[in-house]
């Protein structure tokens, strides 16, 4: 799977010249990201049961490839090429220090992602209602997709590594209760309230990365954000799954709350490195 998000997002920083227009660009992308995390679970799921047990994976490689191809064919968004000088004196520095721990922090909230989406259907199965761990998650991210709106919506008076470690921090407090909870009760309204923190940390940032990243590397950099998020979700999800055979559903939240928690850690880490001018 190609990394659209990283994608569109450098399409974004191409087309936009206006910081708090491009503030809203990746806001409304990060709404969007968790409109396609409602309905793709619940219409993979109407396919696999009212048709065939193969046609969510046929219409989401479908989706998938076309979407692809159409993003890829929109030449007047595209960023122009780079190439990489021989030079090295003649080459655009990529701000490693910078970028290290905002992608740490990428693979720490993939990891929360991973290990809260497989707690959440353990908690559901444990109580007898399988079928609701897909609403629970659907209102996880109903209330980052409000938030990412509000985020969107409002010029920010402070930096974006602040918005950074605030959202990190409030995301590790509203999770630091589901450990906590096992009724699907309890679950459900807790999850959307912790939804609220997802979107305005991740806006942040992407957004800090647009700041520290010469505009010849955003591409690259974003990559490598994005592939945190992914090199972070399957053993988040893998550590979740051996917690919750070990203690019962409620571990598994115990990883989620751990990866919130280190990307507290990245966020404080980053506050005094060094901000690269862009290039």
């Amino acid at each position: 799977q190609p990394l659209i998000g990283s994608g569109v997002r450098s399409r974004w920083q191409y087309a936009v010249d206006s910081p708090r227009d491009l503030q809203t660009a990746f806001a409304l992308e990060a709404v969007l990201d968790e409109l396609v995390f409602m309905a793709g679970p619940t219409l993979v799921t109407l396919l696999a049961t009212l048709w065939h047990p193969a046609a969510g994976l046929l219409t989401a490689l479908v989706l998938g490839t076309t979407g692809a191809l159409a993003l890829a064919g929109q030449r007047r968004t595209e960023p122009p090429a780079h190439p990489r000088s021989a030079d090295p004196d003649q080459r655009t520095a990529m701000p490693w220090r910078a970028l290290a721990p905002l992608t740490i922090g990428a693979a720490a909230l993939g990891m929360l992602f991973g290990a809260t989406e497989v707690a959440t259907v353990a908690l559901a199965e444990q109580a007898g209602a399988k079928a609701v761990s897909g609403l629970l998650l659907a209102l996880w991210a109903a209330g980052s997709l409000l938030a990412g709106v509000a985020t969107g919506a409002v010029h920010w008076q402070i930096g974006t590594l602040s918005r950074l470690r605030r959202g990190a921090t409030a995301l590790t407090l509203l999770m630091a209760v589901t450990p906590f909870i096992d009724s699907l009760a309890l679950m459900a309204p807790m999850l959307f309230l912790a939804g609220f923190a997802i979107s305005p940390t991740l806006i942040a940032a992407v957004s800090r990365l647009e700041e520290v990243t010469p505009r010849a590397r955003f591409s690259e950099a974003m990559g490598l954000l994005h592939t945190g998020i992914g090199a972070g979700t399957a053993p988040g999800a893998a550590l979740g799954g051996i917690a919750i055979d070990a203690s019962g559903a409620s571990a598994g939240y115990l990883v989620a709350v751990a990866g919130a928690a280190i990307a507290v850690i990245c966020g404080l880490v980053a506050r005094d490195l060094p901000v690269a001018e862009p290039a």
